[in-house]
C-alpha cells in the first residue's frame, strides 16, 4: 500500500486536485477541501477497479462519503458531502489510476 502524491493548483476560486499512478491497495494523500464547498471528482485514465471517493473530518478515521462515491473511468461524480479532508482508496482491479477532483467556492 502506498500513499499517493497529489498535484493541486489553486486558481481564484477553484481548486484542481490529481491523484496518478495509483494501483490496488494505494491511497491519495489527503488534501484539505473544507473552504471548496462544491466538489466533482472524475477518474481520467489507467484502470479504476473499485476505488471509491472517501472523506474525514479529523485526518485520521476514514470512510466513505454519503453512500459512497464509486469512481468510474470517465464519470463526472457530483460529491454532496462537505468533509474537512478527501483521499480516493484505489481498490481491486486499480493500475495506473489517475483521479481528478474540481473543488470550487463562491464569492
Amino acid at each position: 500500500m502506498v500513499v499517493v502524491g497529489v498535484s493541486v493548483v489553486v486558481e481564484s476560486n477553484t481548486m484542481l486536485v490529481t491523484w496518478a499512478a495509483a494501483a490496488n491497495g494505494d491511497t491519495g494523500k489527503p488534501v484539505d477541501v473544507s473552504m471548496f464547498p462544491t466538489l466533482t471528482v472524475q477518474a481520467t485514465t489507467g484502470t479504476i477497479g473499485t476505488s471509491t471517493l472517501q472523506g474525514s473530518n479529523d485526518g485520521v478515521t476514514w470512510g466513505a462519503i454519503g453512500a459512497g462515491v464509486t469512481l468510474a473511468a470517465g464519470v463526472v461524480t457530483v460529491v454532496s458531502a462537505n468533509p474537512k479532508y478527501v483521499r480516493p482508496n484505489f481498490g481491486a482491479g486499480a493500475t495506473g489510476a489517475v483521479v481528478v477532483l474540481n473543488a470550487a467556492r463562491n464569492g
